[in-house]
């Protein structure tokens, strides 16, 4: 069994699950539009990691980056029929995942350490402090 679509625009896509064959084919000036904008993309991020004015910017930049990188892996790997790069797609997904993650809890123990040493002496004692109960022989 084989399944074949084609769109308007010269778009077609054939998929034939016996094989595991994905083909997909478009106008040479779409393809090249597509990565070009994902390339400016890039540069655009990449300009927002040197330049952020602080560190959640920059972390932002690098999950654009990943993610454009991912986009373009997936690209290539779609267009020259490379099924395997789909894999690597999905390893830089995972690891740009876990690397966001990460700097999220990273940044989150900085910023409440830095509330912590922001507060004053009293706030951190109790003064409503309750005597414990004296033991009294009746």
């Amino acid at each position: 069994m084989s399944l074949k679509m084609t769109m308007k625009g010269g778009f077609q896509m054939s998929f034939n699950p016996d094989s595991v064959n994905i083909v997909m084919t478009l106008h040479p000036q779409v393809a090249l539009l597509a990565q070009l904008m994902l390339i400016g993309a890039l540069f655009l991020a990449l300009f927002r990691l040197i330049r952020g004015p602080n560190t959640v910017d920059r972390i932002v930049a690098l999950d654009l980056i990943a993610g454009v990188i991912l986009a373009l892996t997936l690209f290539y790997a779609i267009t020259q029929n490379k099924i395997h790069f789909m894999n690597v797609g999905l390893a830089v997904a995972v690891i740009a995942f876990l690397g966001t993650v990460a700097m999220a809890r990273y940044l989150e123990k900085k910023y409440l350490k830095r509330e912590i040493e922001k507060t004053p002496e009293s706030h951190h004692t109790s003064s409503n402090k309750q005597n414990p109960p004296s033991s009294t022989n009746h």
